[in-house]
């Protein structure tokens, strides 16, 4: 199978904790196994940029932004990793806690769904994870309408720690995501924009960490509110 991964981190390159763990060694698992593997991630200033390589620099649509982004690429265990730069965005000391981590990840989900027809034919699974990356799934809903070329990739939404959900104000579905309210209505619950909430509507597969979690997140109290989504 062709599996394009999309992720804020992944071992060894940038990574926090279980995450950046988890993408890493599923991803070159996946390879060992014979998939094709790709990932796209963020190229955060503590990457070392030594060992990439440019091959390509386009634009990235985000609400009334046009802005770019350049792509690197390395290879690591069999996978093909690319990582997107736009300094404004991710030349920050830290991965997270920013200020403006929605805009930043928004860019990243938008500039990952921009760059994958410059890759060649669609992947046959977009593997999502956590909030940082839910947005692809409106994004994706969107552009499918009028372009073809994502109308057959089908999703994978993996959930790694609910604790972080990505939760903003209804106010900035159209400024800050670039959403009307028919794209983005999955999004809402309890009031709020939640992208957790909305990525486990609109993926066509839902997954976590390990079965127990999976089972734990079944109780709200657990899920942190989405237990009746979940279910």
């Amino acid at each position: 199978m062709d599996i394009c991964f999309v992720t804020s981190e992944m071992l060894p390159f940038a990574a926090t904790g279980g995450l950046g763990e988890v993408c890493g060694a599923l991803a070159a698992t996946l390879a060992r196994r014979g998939h094709r593997v790709r990932v796209i991630l963020p190229l955060y200033r503590q990457i070392d940029r030594e060992s990439l390589r440019e091959i390509l620099s386009f634009r990235v649509r985000l609400s009334w932004r046009d802005l770019e982004c350049r792509c690197f690429t390395a290879d690591y265990q069999g996978t093909t990793v690319y990582f997107l730069q736009n300094d404004a965005y991710f030349a920050r000391p830290a991965l997270y806690g920013e200020y403006d981590d929605g805009e930043r990840f928004a860019f990243l989900s938008s500039a990952a769904l921009a760059l994958l027809p410059h890759l060649g034919p669609p992947p046959e699974i977009l593997h999502l994870n956590d909030w940082h990356t839910a947005l692809c799934l409106p994004y994706l809903r969107l552009v499918s309408r009028w372009d073809p070329y994502y109308r057959n990739i089908a999703t994978v939404y993996t959930i790694h720690n609910m604790e972080y959900q990505g939760i903003y104000s209804p106010e900035l579905m159209g400024d800050l995501f670039g959403l009307g309210e028919e794209e983005g209505r999955e999004l809402y619950h309890m009031g709020a924009l939640n992208l957790t909430a909305g990525a486990i509507r609109l993926c066509d597969r839902l997954t976590t960490v390990s079965p127990g979690y999976a089972e734990e997140l079944s109780d709200d109290r657990v899920s942190l509110g989405l237990g009746g989504v979940i279910s």
